[in-house]
């Protein structure tokens, strides 16, 4: 049991992390999920499982946009193998799928625009020469992501704090290899 709970301490927050890194990633994480649940609410009916997954997928996103952009996170998960990173960013099909499901059902135009943008934009960093500011490129993508896929991804109203979030966390902080910066 011990064996099993280091090992998703490790996938969350890294070997080393800190106290206040890790606390302010849940304090990020629940905030964020109160303030879309909350804001929601006053557009669509959930049902109660709705809001609970909703409620965890925020928490994900939101926590996870922390969470990857800490030291410890971050150059654990860099120093793993590449087949250990495509896993991490491959099973991110499962926030833009709920996500659409729950507040957008069938808008199948949504989910595959955020879902191949995010595979591309980290593609696009992890081949990029080292001697190239992957921090500045990510930017540039997360941006262009936002924009175009609020413009023209299939993106309704409900979904804009989704795009930027999701975004954030995998393209902005997982994907950019933190351990050469300063």
């Amino acid at each position: 049991m011990l064996k099993r709970l280091q090992i998703i301490t490790k996938l969350l927050h890294g070997e080393t992390p800190n106290r206040f890194e890790t606390a302010l990633v849940y304090i990020v994480g629940i905030t964020t999920a109160i303030f879309v649940i909350t804001q929601l609410l006053g557009e669509v009916t959930l049902g109660q499982w709705e809001l609970i997954i909703l409620f965890v997928i925020v928490v994900d996103v939101a926590g996870g946009v922390v969470a990857n952009s800490t030291r410890s996170t971050n150059a654990w998960y860099h120093k793993q193998s590449l087949w250990v990173r495509l896993i991490f960013i491959g099973m991110h099909f499962i926030q833009p799928l709920t996500v659409m499901l729950i507040l957008a059902p069938g808008n199948w135009l949504f989910f595959w625009t955020h879902y191949l943008y995010m595979l591309i934009a980290t593609a696009v960093l992890w081949l990029l020469p080292p001697h190239l500011n992957q921090r500045s490129v990510s930017f540039g993508l997360w941006l262009l992501g936002v924009i175009g896929l609020q413009a023209w991804g299939g993106t309704p109203s409900l979904l804009n704090w989704f795009t930027a979030v999701y975004l954030a966390k995998l393209i902005l902080c997982f994907a950019v290899d933190q351990s050469n910066e300063p």
